[in-house]
């Protein structure tokens, strides 16, 4: 592998100055295969999608990848059921929307039809061209850019469709969105959570004085839950370090593969439940890709795909993660843009910031659910 040679980092840095994206999923295979990277690398750019996926690594090698015990299983028939499913449930969501009125399924189309609406996931979304499917079959409509630049491949919506000269027109688009939250979820008793990312204690840039502050700060606090959302050091003994440091809390690693033995870390991202607060936590690299195609601000890309009831919808393969069948009280990332902290419908969204310049960051009290921001300068 390209162990010594590239890291993971500069593996995305590669794909993205080519106009691609990588999820974690399959960076890990493309990490442990010189074949597969050096056959990645000898593509034209014009060659490499948007997005690349497991589908894309597949079709590439012409065989199914094993990406894991459980996705070396995968057939295209898998896929399809994994896309139905999505489907499906995000049908039972949209359908109960008023402004779909006339529904009809796309086989149902006709050239006759004045208004209509549709629902159907997106295949390929362009300047002035939107196609959609559902389980029945293929509509190309039209579309004002206006209206196409906050869509993505693969997400499920609703379409109000007007005929416009020989050609039917997307006129609307109806997102499952998230209804708002009459009640706030709390806890029965104070519950403070502080959310940490980016401290790169192995870096040059590294800043000492930020990190001897937080220290300061936090063992002044009472016992707490800190979710370390990725990026403490390549460095074992530096985790070591900071898992003494922090001592007397409790810790969840999110994303870490180079944790000490005998430390428990969780897979990103990480869903944490407890007494009835839906906490979703993640490092976050996998926004990157829709705050570039949507040119958004971090949060905005976040509530834009909150109104899409899926935070990463061109990933099939981690269905259960990222689509939000009941949705998160708490969404909690890495050092993606600048730190900050927002409100949608009840939901928390909070950035962090990281220890070699902006060292901002939240923590939350989930009694109250008060935020509260932490400055480390």
């Amino acid at each position: 592998m390209y162990t010594n040679l590239m890291d993971k980092s500069k593996i995305v840095k590669f794909f993205m100055e080519r106009g691609a994206h990588v999820d974690k999923t399959v960076l890990d295979i493309i990490y442990n295969n010189d074949e597969l990277f050096e056959r990645l690398k000898s593509l034209d750019r014009k060659d490499l999608p948007h997005f690349i996926t497991a589908d894309f690594i597949a079709k590439l090698q012409e065989r199914a990848m094993p990406l894991s015990e459980k996705e070396l299983k995968l057939s295209s028939k898998d896929y399809l059921q994994y896309y139905i499913k999505r489907y499906d449930a995000i049908k039972q969501i949209l359908i109960n929307k008023p402004d779909l009125s006339n529904l009809v399924s796309v086989n149902k189309m006709s050239a006759r039809m004045q208004k209509f609406s549709l629902i159907g996931i997106v295949t390929s979304v362009d300047y002035d061209t939107l196609t959609i499917e559902d389980t029945t079959g293929t509509a190309r409509l039209s579309i004002d850019n206006g209206l196409s630049r906050t869509l993505t491949e693969d997400e499920v919506i609703g379409v109000v469709c007007e005929k416009t000269g020989n050609t039917h027109k997307a006129v609307k688009l109806i997102f499952p969105d998230t209804p708002v939250k009459k009640d706030v979820a709390k806890t029965k008793n104070d519950h403070l959570c502080f959310f940490i990312s980016d401290i790169h204690m192995d870096s040059e840039k590294f800043n000492l004085e930020f990190y001897q502050k937080f220290l300061n700060w936090v063992n002044e606090q009472i016992p707490m839950t800190i979710f370390v959302l990725g990026n403490v050091s390549q460095e074992p003994s530096d985790i070591e370090k900071f898992i003494k440091d922090v001592s007397k809390h409790s810790i969840i690693f999110i994303g870490h593969d180079n944790l000490p033995e005998g430390t428990k870390g969780h897979r990103d991202p990480l869903v944490y439940e407890t007494e009835g607060i839906k906490i979703f936590a993640s490092e976050g690299n996998f926004l990157t890709p829709y705050i570039n195609r949507w040119s958004m601000q971090h949060d905005e890309a976040v509530i834009n795909l909150l109104k899409k009831r899926h935070l990463n919808p061109t990933d099939i393969l981690n269905e259960d993660s990222f689509f939000l069948k009941t949705l998160p009280d708490i969404l909690a990332f890495g050092n993606i843009g600048k730190p900050s902290a927002t409100n949608y419908k009840g939901t928390t969204i909070i950035f962090s910031g990281n220890f070699t310049s902006e060292p901002v960051y939240r923590m939350i009290n989930l009694g109250t659910r008060e935020t509260f921001k932490i400055d480390f300068s």
